[in-house]
């Protein structure tokens, strides 16, 4: 086990996908996308190709991702509508996170790794720490946390403090940063009591934040994984 990550927040599936280019070329064409669970939509996309023929679809997902088989249909539609290719694919839910070819029934990586730097510990673990099995820290929601992130003095919590206004969604995030194999790991959370009343633990959700492989900002065909 290396981190976990606490966070309020939905998922996304990333699909990379390749036109052949047809005689008009690839302008003012829309590239459309549907995700579908046992032959029901769960979600979909459309872009602008903008004469380029390799792109992303993001699919937005409920936190919660059950089991089941997943279809994905990519579509390359003119701009009066007519159908210019189209491909489609299917996986069971554990293949998600894997690159596919529809040539090949097993999972094969398209893009290359690139290695973020070193993060090395600049903290001792206290004894409470070692007690715990790990060392609890908060980095800002604007910076990644990779998978073999080390906890900076500067990150390193104890307690939560967070101001709201009514209405208001918050995100509250941290990590464990563990220093022996610790388990399997619950989270909970009691109800929030104050001066003004209690808000139930039955408003709060809980969940955790996988690895995805970003893309952004990097050159075609690169990718680096990270929490986000």
């Amino acid at each position: 086990m290396r981190h976990l990550i606490f966070a309020v927040m939905k998922k996304s599936l990333y699909v990379a996908y390749s036109v052949a280019e047809g005689p008009e070329g690839l302008r003012n064409v829309r590239i459309k996308g549907e995700l579908l669970r046992d032959g029901e939509r769960v979600s979909e996309c459309a872009i602008m190709a903008h004469g380029e023929r390799k792109g992303n679809l993001i699919f937005d997902l409920s936190y919660e991702v059950p089991e089941g088989t997943y279809t994905i249909t990519i579509d390359a539609l003119s701009d009066k509508g007519s159908l210019l290719a189209h491909g489609s694919i299917k996986a069971d839910r554990s293949a998600l996170k894997s690159a596919f070819t529809p040539r090949s029934a097993a999972p094969a990586r398209l893009y290359e790794e690139i290695a973020h730097a070193a993060e090395l510990i600049d903290v001792e673990p206290s004894k409470t720490d070692e007690s715990a099995g790990y060392i609890l820290f908060s980095r800002s929601p604007l910076e990644y946390v990779f998978p073999e992130s080390r906890p900076k003095k500067s990150e390193i919590i104890d307690r939560f403090s967070l101001i709201v206004a009514r209405n208001e969604f918050e995100p509250l995030t941290f990590s464990l940063h563990p220093l022996r194999d610790v388990g399997p790991v619950t989270v909970t959370v009691s109800d929030l009591r104050g001066l003004q009343g209690t808000i139930s633990r039955d408003t709060i959700k809980i969940g955790h934040v996988e690895t995805v492989e970003d893309s952004t900002g990097f050159p075609p065909g690169k990718f680096q994984v990270a929490r986000a």
